[in-house]
């Protein structure tokens, strides 16, 4: 039986649930660029949400939400990577100043400087001491 005739529960070994997801059902088929046809598996994501998600990324293990996951970890992880970030906790929020982003830029443009712009960036500084 070629691989196209197969159904998806029999392509996803039976399996129904992979992380947040349960399949509920087959999506049509989509023609890609390069002119072949994917199969893809209708899922209910655990907040509700339904996507249609090619059957291989499920079976791998690269999809498994319809992006809510992506959006919980980061929820959970911004505020600790701002404080690690803002080292002198410029604000009491923990976001930069225009200070701090000036100073990044500038740091930038000297790290990044071939000989002319360090010399322009150099003459610059000392004109204005």
């Amino acid at each position: 039986m070629p691989m196209a005739a197969k159904p998806i529960s029999q392509l996803l070994r039976g399996e129904t649930h992979f992380s947040r997801l349960e399949v509920i059902g087959e999506a049509p088929p989509v023609v890609h660029a390069d002119g072949r046809k994917k199969r893809y598996a209708r899922c209910r994501c655990e907040c509700g949400e339904i996507v249609d998600v090619y059957y291989c990324s499920l079976l791998q293990g690269r999809t498994k939400s319809c992006g809510c996951y992506s959006a919980d970890v980061h929820r959970e992880t911004a505020p600790k990577m701002r404080e690690a970030w803002t080292r002198h906790k410029h604000t009491a929020d923990g976001t930069m100043t225009s200070e701090y982003h000036a100073w990044t830029g500038l740091k930038y443009q000297v790290q990044h400087a071939d000989g002319a712009q360090l010399r322009k960036i150099r003459r610059a500084r000392d004109q204005s001491l």
